[in-house]
């Protein structure tokens, strides 16, 4: 593999490639990989450097339109590596309900099977460095003790792990390096797909590097891999040959879009004292590491299918983190706040200091038992919710009235919640609730069994459906194979593409997506 940065390319640069994917994030990243090696030149485009850097992520900037509000500081960045710079690191499947057709939810269904991606988790797990046998852990929930408790048709568990590594942009350079047949522009913003003038192709695409200067690909096929927010964005920016937004015949790209609506600490499950010392539950309910499997694992709680289907409900899962005592969360603050607090006020330092030396038994305890991942002085678990939404069209992704260093208008989100998401979240608390209180677990408190309370959600940096499958070019942007609808050589990867969100977070299935796309592409490209 070849780094090039595209400040050392003259202005009016053409190059060529047999295909050219637009960003270095896990979808893009996926392709590359399991393209390294082929036949085919691969030209990888990041906007970014190999290190996060001001410059460039000021080109993620965009406008709020409405609430829910958004975070602050999407989790988004510009790098070699994408947003996997930034993520949490959780991998999870989709469930098979999450494929279905729904009658209660309007625009769902995939147009391919939960089993067609399951074909390829085997290399998945081999570009996120698990095992591939069992990868996610599906045996590990049922050697729990809470296993034989659960009752499947009301309630059931989910896995979720961490890999070893989760910079997946660093863990895989060394491989990309010696790739002969691949290439990694850096540094380079893409502003334009040109399609052809006599056919339904594009024929160019058009980079910007920092000092605006204008790089031009001319490639065989092309994919975009830029994430949610920013695909439709450079659709909406380019023009087919009629005039219209790239793909948007149908008025499609940039609808649907959907998050994880998020809650967090909402409801607080308190254990019954004879629970508080079994160290088996609180690896259940918590985050754990799993020293066999060499991976951090968590299991989640969503209501079954079936119950699920009966009460025409979304698919919600709900995460339990522990909460420490007043006492140790007070010496946590004084400790966080000691650093920074001295240069304002010597005299609250000071008296920090004091309550800190005061409590140095219990520090030395807390040590251990974090050495030892064991759980310490917790006084209750806090419950953090998400859910899937139903694809509303109006719930988009536009261009917004500002513009970039380019000149180009910023994208405007427009986030829309519906109020089967609360209900949906509302009936796992009451069900949730019932099932710890049965068993002899605690007592959960929660704000959602007051049935005039409204949260006030966060999203939970997932954006997916702004390009969205479908079989009917009418209803969506690409097809089952991720092709544009009516564009031979454009090619879309990432949850963009996703019809429906459903609850787990969305980068598992990315992966095995692109994993797919990369065995089209292999096959269509080498056709040509």
């Amino acid at each position: 593999m070849s780094v090039i940065d595209a400040s050392t390319l003259a202005d009016g640069t053409q190059l060529r490639a047999d295909l050219c994917v637009v960003g270095s994030g896990a979808a893009g990243l996926t392709i590359a990989v399991e393209l390294a090696g082929s036949s085919l030149d691969v030209l990888l485009v990041e906007s970014g450097g190999l290190r996060a850097e001001a410059a460039a992520d000021e080109l993620a900037d965009f406008e709020r339109s409405t609430p829910p509000p958004l975070p602050e500081e999407p989790r988004r960045a510009r790098a070699f590596g994408g947003t996997t710079n930034v993520w949490y690191g959780r991998l999870a499947r989709l469930d098979e309900i999450d494929f279905a057709g729904r009658a209660w939810v309007p625009h769902s269904g995939w147009p391919i099977t939960r089993a067609e991606l399951l074909r390829y988790e085997a290399r998945g797990a081999r570009f996120f460095g698990l095992d591939g046998h069992d990868a996610l852990g599906g045996d590990a929930w049922r050697a729990q003790e809470l296993a034989a408790l659960l009752d499947e048709t009301t309630l059931q568990a989910s896995v979720h792990v961490w890999p070893h590594r989760i910079d997946l942009g660093r863990r895989h350079l060394p491989a990309l390096r010696g790739a002969p047949n691949v290439r990694v522009l850096l540094h380079a913003h893409a502003t334009r797909l040109r399609a052809a003038p006599d056919g339904d192709a594009i024929s160019s695409l058009t980079l910007r590097g920092a000092d605006g200067r204008a790089v031009h690909v001319a490639a065989r096929g092309y994919v975009l891999a830029c994430g949610g927010w920013e695909n439709p964005r450079l659709l909406l920016l380019s023009r087919d040959r009629d005039g219209r937004a790239l793909g948007n015949r149908h008025d499609a790209v940039g609808r649907y879009y959907m998050n994880h609506p998020r809650n967090d600490g909402v409801a607080r499950l308190f254990l019954a004292p004879a629970q508080r010392q079994r160290r088996a539950l609180f690896a259940t309910l918590t985050e754990a590491r799993d020293a066999r499997a060499a991976v951090r694992r968590q299991f989640s709680f969503r209501v079954a299918e079936q119950r699920q289907r009966h009460e025409q409900l979304l698919n919600a899962e709900t995460f339990l983190y522990p909460v420490a005592t007043p006492r140790l969360r007070r010496v946590a603050d004084d400790l966080r706040a000691l650093p920074r607090g001295a240069q304002r006020d010597l005299g609250a330092s000071l008296r920090r200091l004091a309550r800190i030396a005061a409590e140095a038994p219990l520090l030395a305890r807390a040590a251990l038992h974090a050495l030892a991942r064991r759980p310490f002085l917790i006084d209750h678990l806090a419950l953090v919710d998400q859910s899937e939404q139903r694809p509303d069209p109006a719930s988009r992704i536009t261009l917004g009235e500002r513009r970039d260093r380019f000149g180009d208008p910023l994208l405007r989100v427009h986030w829309s919640v519906g109020a089967d998401t609360t209900r949906s979240l509302r009936r796992l608390h009451e069900l949730l609730g019932a099932f710890f209180a049965s068993n002899g677990i605690g007592r959960l408190e929660s704000a959602l069994f007051d049935a005039a309370y409204e949260p006030r959600y966060l999203d939970a940096a997932h954006p997916m459906g702004t390009t969205r499958m479908s079989a009917d070019p009418r209803a969506g942007v690409v097809d089952a194979s991720c092709r544009v609808h009516g564009v031979a050589n454009l090619w879309i990867a990432g949850s963009s593409t996703f019809p429906t969100g459903g609850r787990a977070a969305p980068t598992w299935t990315i992966a095995c997506l692109a994993l797919r796309l990369a065995d089209e592409l292999r096959a269509t490209l080498a056709r040509c």
